[in-house]
C-alpha cells in the first residue's frame, strides 16, 4: 500500500498551510500528514529557509515519534546545486516515509508526450532523488494535473522512479489542468490512465469532502485519497479566522480561476488583485489571504461546498471516515 496509516488519506501539500502543527494533527488523526518546502520560501530573497524546514521535519518527528510523513519538494528547490547535499544530510537525521516530487512548471504535454527537455529534467531528477535517498524505502509520488503525463511518466519509468501519482481533478484547489472543464471528472481521468496501465497506483485528489465519495474512489482502484480544502478550514490550520470562516460562507459556485503572473488555470476564491509583482502560484496573493480572508485569494476546491464549520483535523478525518464523534 502506498498509504500505510490508519485510513488511506493523504493530506494534500498546499501552499503556506502545509507545515508541522497541521501534519502533527493529521498524524494523530490517523491520516498521512505532508510538510510543504513552498511553505518555507522567504519571497523576500526568493531563497529556501532550509532551518525552517528542517526545525518543522524535527517537530513533526519528536511530537509524533513517527516518521509517516509526505515530504513535499519542488524541482527547483530539490536541483538547487546548494540543496541537493542539505536534503541528502536531513534525510539522513531525519525520517519519513514519502517524497512527493512536484514540478515547478506542472506538466500538460500540448503534443502527449515527454518533450527532449522534459526526459532530460526527469533523468535529473531520478538521479539526485536516487542519491538523497540512497538506500532508505521512501515511497516517491509524482503530483500529476493531466492524463497524458501519467501515462508518458509511468511508461518511460515504471516502478524504477515512481511508486504512485497524486492525480488532481478539474475541480481540485490551486493549480489544475487547462485541458480539462468541469464536464470530465477525476473518474475518467483515473480510467483513462488505467485503460494504458492498468496496474498502476493513482491517488485520487480534488473536491473531495465526505466518506462516500472517498469510498467511491477506493472501490473503483484508488489507493488512496488526498484532501485539502476541508483541511485548509481546520482548527489546526494557521489561516486567519475569517478566511476559515470564507470556506464556511462560500460554495463551489463561488470558486474561479485566479489570474496570476505566470498562470490563471488556478481554482480559489478570489477577493481583490494586490499590488506589485507575484511568483507563478501567486504566493504574495495567497498570504494575504491567508492573514486577511478578504484580500488576495485564497485556494479552494470542489470540496468547499460541503464545508459547514470550523473543525478539527480529528472531527473531519471522523466523517470522512464515517466514525460516529
Amino acid at each position: 500500500m502506498i498509504v500505510e496509516t490508519k485510513h488511506p488519506i493523504l493530506a494534500a501539500s498546499m501552499n503556506h498551510v502545509s507545515e508541522a502543527n497541521l501534519a502533527i494533527a493529521c498524524s494523530k488523526a490517523g491520516i498521512l500528514p505532508s510538510i510543504s518546502i513552498l511553505c518555507f520560501i522567504d519571497k523576500s530573497v526568493g531563497k529556501v529557509d532550509i532551518q525552517g524546514f528542517e526545525k518543522d521535519l524535527k517537530k513533526f518527528n519528536q511530537e509524533t515519534g513517527s516518521s509517516d510523513l509526505c515530504v513535499s519538494i519542488g524541482s527547483k528547490s530539490l536541483l538547487a546545486p546548494k540543496m541537493i547535499e542539505e536534503f541528502r544530510r536531513i534525510l539522513s537525521e531525519i525520517n519519513y516515509s514519502h517524497i512527493e516530487l512536484l514540478i515547478t512548471k506542472p506538466l500538460e504535454l500540448p503534443n502527449d508526450r515527454l518533450s527532449k527537455k522534459d526526459i532530460e529534467l526527469f533523468d535529473t531528477l531520478k538521479k539526485t532523488l536516487d542519491y538523497i535517498i540512497g538506500e532508505k524505502d521512501i515511497k516517491i509520488i509524482y503530483k500529476a494535473i493531466d492524463v497524458f503525463s501519467v501515462i508518458e511518466l509511468e511508461t518511460r519509468y515504471g516502478r524504477d522512479f515512481f511508486d504512485s501519482y497524486m492525480l488532481k481533478g478539474p475541480t481540485a484547489a490551486g493549480t489544475v489542468s487547462s485541458r480539462y472543464n468541469k464536464s470530465i471528472t477525476l473518474y475518467d481521468m483515473m480510467d483513462k490512465v488505467w485503460q494504458v496501465h492498468p496496474d498502476v497506483s493513482v491517488i485520487a485528489c480534488g473536491g473531495i469532502s465526505d466518506h462516500s465519495q472517498i469510498s467511491d474512489y477506493l472501490q473503483i482502484g484508488a489507493e488512496a485519497v488526498a484532501i485539502g480544502t476541508v483541511l485548509a478550514a481546520s482548527k489546526e490550520s494557521v489561516l486567519s479566522d475569517t478566511a476559515k470562516n470564507q470556506y464556511i460562507e462560500k460554495q463551489y459556485e463561488d470558486v474561479k480561476k485566479i489570474n496570476g503572473s505566470y498562470t490563471g488555470n488556478q481554482n480559489g476564491i478570489f477577493f481583490s488583485k494586490i499590488k506589485g509583482f507575484d511568483d507563478r502560484n501567486n504566493t504574495m496573493s495567497l498570504l494575504k489571504g491567508i492573514a486577511t480572508g478578504n484580500e488576495g485569494h485564497l485556494f479552494a476546491g470542489g470540496a468547499i461546498s460541503g464545508i459547514n464549520e470550523i473543525l478539527s483535523v480529528q472531527d473531519i478525518v471522523n466523517n470522512l471516515t464515517d466514525v460516529d464523534i
